[in-house]
């Protein structure tokens, strides 16, 4: 039996050759009785048996293989096995068949009458009724022995037909079998192959990510350091040409030349004085030959310290009122924390892209409009916020003179702010002044006993506590610049935006008389050359002839008195103030940045 067959395979096999053996072994012995001396006649065992062709026939399962194969058997091989129980049925009625029909040739057949013939029609009817009978038994027997022998060779033949037969079925099932398996294995080796090569790139796609990350990270690293090795550069290159301006001009100056030009200018500069005295365009009168006397160590005009110390009230007020108000409310410092970090993210955004500036500033106005809904603690609070880190921004990247234009989409962005909270101006206006005084502008003077570090903290010298020196007096010069670049840049009409008129350039007139009516210091010319660069141009165009007055009061007046620490950065200015008188339309020029890009 097949130890692979399913069992309902293996119940229909039993069964059929339960049934097989019981047929066979049922015939020969009830053969005899199913002819008789005169009618043949069929067994009734016979009709009653499995094999009975009246029966519905069984037929063993088709197990043939798919044609495409090599084990496929061939079509006449499998339909010669299809019912074997009939066709033993048919034999076994044929064989009662043909021994009928050779009894009744038997007992119908003439005999020849022999010598004892005679001696028979002298038997007495009795003994010709048995003579006849066992005659006809004889026969009988012939037929039944012939018969038997006959269901013999049938069985025979059968039986070994049955072995066959199971054989053929053995081999097709496991031929089957190992068909299955065979597809089973490549079924399994595709599945295999599939999540192989999903691990593959997967790893390849990890791979690609990393990689992706790694060169960007890398990336990011080297655009630092050019930023860094750039500004090192710069650093190094201004110095070095300070050092040769100041080895030329010191070559080409002597005593003698000197006295002559200082007598000129003395001459050219009291006839300008003259010349110019009465109020400008905004009010301020410029008088170059008042003297200014400082008051506390710091020199600067009355009004300039007035406004100064309304500033600084402002932002006391704000510290000791409005601050301890919002730490009160918890809910409102947890929302003023988020948006904290939100406009911090903002202004380090600002570039000079239309799209970024547009999109940067609504979204400032919305953060302000909402804190201002949240009651005035709050709307102030922002603001003060809001215009820290603005000046950070300016002090920070500004600074450096190849990024002065970077002033302009801060201005932009705050003058957007001024137009719909009028409240922003001052305070933003107290945070510069606090950063860069010289925005007022006012000075710092040593005071007679006062340490050169207190002196130092008191002019907004950085201190750098873990090496514990102050800052070079260059990198300071140019964050007060950056500074006050950002102020240049607020009281212009900016292109493409509306006109200024919260806080317009009548300031800008106001600086420069002011600075004019001071002592110059070191750090003088430099904010003057800052100054003119981002707003000089249009100071130019909006004056015009009063313009021309303050630079020939800056020309003739103010640069003879430098102090001797600024010959590097007044050489600085007079090259440009040349260079633009020099040029075909006598214009100074645009400042880069001043238009927004697209």
């Amino acid at each position: 039996m097949p130890p692979f067959l399913s069992p309902t395979s293996l119940e229909l096999f039993s069964r059929e050759r339960e049934r097989g053996a019981e047929a066979r072994g049922a015939l020969p012995s009830g053969v005899g009785s199913a002819v008789s001396p005169t009618t043949p006649k069929k067994d009734s065992r016979l009709s009653q048996s499995p094999r009975n062709p009246k029966l519905p026939p069984t037929h063993f399962p088709s197990v043939a293989p798919p044609p495409s194969s090599p084990n496929a058997l061939p079509q006449n091989q499998l339909t010669k096995w299809q019912d074997p129980m009939q066709l033993l049925s048919t034999e076994v009625e044929t064989a009662a068949q043909t021994a009928a029909t050779a009894t009744r040739l038997a007992l119908s057949s003439p005999r020849r009458k022999s010598p004892q013939a005679s001696s028979v029609s002298k038997l007495s009817p009795f003994q010709v009724h048995l003579r006849k009978q066992e005659e006809e038994g004889a026969t009988a027997s012939s037929i039944e022995a012939r018969t038997a022998s006959r269901l013999k060779d049938t069985q025979t033949k059968l039986e070994s037909r049955d072995r066959e037969l199971e054989q053929t079925v053995h081999e097709t099932f496991r031929r089957a079998l190992e068909l299955a398996n065979a597809a089973l294995k490549r079924e399994a080796e595709a599945r295999e192959l599939a999540a192989e090569n999903a691990r593959r790139a997967e790893a390849e796609a990890r791979a690609v990510e990393e990689s992706r990350r790694a060169a960007f990270v890398e990336e990011e690293r080297k655009r630092a350091d050019a930023v860094e090795e750039k500004r090192r550069k710069e650093a190094a290159a201004r110095e070095e040409e300070e050092k040769r301006i100041a080895d030329i001009a010191k070559k080409k100056a002597d005593d003698d030349q000197r006295k002559v030009e200082e007598e000129r200018l003395k001459a050219l500069t009291t006839a300008a004085t003259l010349a110019l005295a009465g109020p400008g365009p905004s009010g301020v009168t410029v008088n170059a030959g008042a003297v200014i006397k400082p008051v506390n160590g710091e020199l600067g005009a009355p009004r300039s310290l007035e406004k100064d110390a309304e500033y600084r009230a402002l932002l006391a007020r704000i510290k000791t009122t409005v601050r301890p108000q919002v730490q009160a409310d918890r809910a409102l410092r947890t929302w003023l924390a988020e948006k904290k970090m939100e406009v911090t993210r903002l202004v380090g955004q600002v570039t000079n892209s239309r799209d970024q500036v547009t999109r940067i500033r609504n979204k400032m106005l919305g953060i302000i409009s909402a804190a201002q809904q949240r009651g005035s603690g709050a709307y102030e609070w922002m603001m003060d916020f809001t215009s820290k880190r603005i000046v950070s921004q300016a002090e920070n990247e500004v600074a450096v003179k190849t990024a002065r234009s970077k002033a302009f989409p801060l201005a932009r962005i705050c003058q957007t702010i001024f137009s719909k909270h009028p409240a922003f101006i001052p305070i933003l206006i107290s945070r510069i002044a606090k950063k860069c005084p010289f925005a007022l502008p006012k000075y710092f003077v040593r005071i007679e006993g006062e340490a050169e570090n207190d002196f130092k903290k008191r002019s907004r010298m950085k201190f750098d506590e873990d090496e514990n020196i102050f800052e070079p007096v260059a990198l300071y010069e140019e964050r007060m610049c950056g500074i006050l670049a950002l102020y240049a840049a607020l009281i212009q009409n900016l292109p493409g935006d509306a006109p200024n008129t919260f806080y317009d350039l009548g300031h800008g007139w106001t600086w420069l008389s002011r600075v004019l009516n001071l002592e110059p210091q070191r750090i003088t010319p430099l904010l003057i050359l800052t100054f003119l660069e981002i707003a000089g141009l249009e100071l130019q165009r909006t004056f015009k002839s009063q313009f021309r007055k303050i630079w020939v009061l800056l020309e003739r007046h103010l640069i003879p008195k430098m102090p001797e620490a600024s010959i590097s950065s007044l050489t600085l200015l007079t090259v440009a103030m040349t260079d633009w008188q020099r040029s075909r339309t006598g214009l100074i020029p645009a400042p880069p940045g001043l238009t927004l890009e697209d």
